[in-house]
């Protein structure tokens, strides 16, 4: 219900300040959801497999007197994390907090982003939309990524105005909590360019064919790059993950209505060009972050890791682009595109009010007041545990 709740609240905030932006109730609504985003992820309790490590590495971590007694950690964790890791371990002893504090850094950066980023009346209706396409899946489960992504956002900031080295900062500030944000580097390059019409469609069809017809691409150079370099460790993970079944994506009903909002945009855009719709440059940053989406969800479809992972980055084109749709088309009533937007954005938060097999870990919430303060029966561990043994592994953290 806890999901459900916050769906249906968001819903009615974005469709209320689409049509009175200027309420006076817009501050303490915005406050409202703020709170509310913080709230859940920071507050959080045994929910997702990833909580339990998470947890564990907390509660045995060294703080800053360990630090400078016995230097830098042998750790697999990126630099920004780990330290962000030995200042909280120096101040608070339970876990609790390494949680609420990356949810409220991640809250705070995507709120203000959003804010920089978008007109006032589509400000609910991309919080919406991220927390149905984003944060369920990335703030309730994936920490250092969520960090990352959050501080990723921005550098579009940055690069709306035209402030490219500072974007390029934030880049390079965000690959210092997760990895996988250092494929945002060649991705920077291309954001700065302008990308001609006929390739992006002839880029779109191709990525989106190979999806479709489920081409092994990356099996293919893999296999080639084993032979050569058969040493080396990315190239035997990268084996392991093209070689079983389990690790790739099946083509999906949602690639496609990305790909139709999309195509729908870019046509309004850039061949009805009508006087109506917007041109500025934030829209168009918005296009190409999409753009990118939709290339790498359908290219690496091999590795579904890939696939997801990078994806999230890039999806915020989508966020921040999709509301646009209300306003852009002419044709029908901007009521029934704000309907549109509800229920697509009802599509993947289902999952989290029905709960399947996979997001049977993360429903039904539970937070660390019922859970240990009020010390009530909760079953988030069980639920896990069901997760990791359906999957074929066993847990490590007990």
């Amino acid at each position: 219900m806890t999901y459900l709740f916050v769906f249906v609240f968001l819903s009615f905030l974005g469709v209320y300040f689409y049509y009175h932006p200027n309420s006076k109730f817009y501050l303490f609504a915005k406050f409202a959801a703020f709170v509310i985003f913080v709230y859940l992820a920071g507050m959080r309790y045994e929910l997702g497999v990833d909580y339990f490590a998470y947890a564990h590495h907390f509660e045995n971590y060294i703080n800053l007197t360990d630090l400078f007694q016995n230097g830098w950690p042998r750790t697999s964790y990126e630099p920004g994390f780990v330290l962000f890791m030995i200042v909280l371990r120096s101040v608070f002893d339970n876990p609790q907090f390494l949680f609420f504090s990356a949810s409220l850094i991640c809250s705070i950066l995507l709120f203000y982003s959003l804010t920089q980023l978008t007109e006032r009346r589509m400000f609910f209706l991309s919080v919406l939309v991220y927390f149905s396409f984003v944060y369920l899946l990335l703030e309730m489960h994936a920490l250092r990524q969520a960090m990352a992504a959050s501080v990723s956002y921005l550098a579009w900031v940055f690069m709306a105005k035209n402030k490219n080295v500072k974007a390029l900062l934030f880049i390079f500030l965000a690959m210092q909590f997760h990895s996988s944000a250092t494929f945002l580097l060649p991705i920077y390059l291309f954001l700065n360019r302008s990308i001609n019409l006929k390739i992006q469609a002839i880029l779109l069809s191709v990525s989106t064919i190979v999806m479709v017809l489920q081409f092994k691409w990356i099996d293919f150079f893999v296999r080639l790059l084993e032979n050569l370099v058969p040493f080396m460790a990315s190239v035997i993970k990268l084996a392991i993950y093209t070689n079983t079944e389990q690790h790739s994506r099946s083509v999906f009903l949602l690639y496609f209505i990305y790909l139709f909002v999309y195509i729908y945009m870019l046509y309004k855009r850039r061949v009805v060009n009508e006087n109506s719709v917007d041109v500025s440059p934030s829209v168009t940053l918005f296009e190409k972050l999409f753009f990118f989406f939709l290339i790498v969800t359908s290219l690496f479809w091999e590795i579904n890791y890939l696939s997801i992972r990078l994806g999230w980055y890039l999806l915020f084109g989508f966020v921040l682009l999709f509301p646009y749709m209300t306003s852009n088309l002419k044709l029908l009533n901007p009521s029934y595109m704000l309907v549109f937007v509800i229920l697509l954005c009802f599509y993947p938060t289902r999952h989290f009010i029905f709960p399947n097999e996979e997001t049977a870990q993360f429903s039904p919430y539970e937070d660390y007041i019922q859970c240990k303060i009020l010390d009530l029966e909760c079953s988030g561990r069980n639920r896990a545990d069901q997760y990791i043994y359906s999957v074929g592994g066993h847990f490590l953290f007990y």
